[in-house]
C-alpha cells in the first residue's frame, strides 16, 4: 500500500515496481479496515486494465513466510 486516495480507494505498488489504483469492492467496503502506507495487501488485476485492481485481503504476519 502506498497511499490512500479516498474512501475505499488506494494507490498500491506491486513487488515488480508497477503502481496501480486499488479499490475495495462491494460490501467489503463497509467492513474493510483502513490500511496505512507500508501495509501488505493482495490485489487482483485483470489483463485488460493493468492500471486498476481490487483489494482481496490484507496479508498478516501468519500468512507471510
Amino acid at each position: 500500500m502506498k497511499e490512500p486516495l479516498g474512501p475505499g480507494v488506494y494507490r498500491a505498488r506491486l513487488p515488480n515496481g508497477h503502481e496501480l489504483v486499488a479499490f475495495v469492492r462491494g460490501r467489503a467496503r463497509t467492513r474493510a479496515p483502513v490500511w496505512k502506507p507500508g501495509d501488505r495487501i493482495r490485489v487482483t488485476v485483470t489483463a485488460y486494465d493493468l492500471s486498476a485492481g481490487w483489494i482481496e485481503w490484507e496479508e498478516t504476519k501468519e500468512q507471510t513466510l
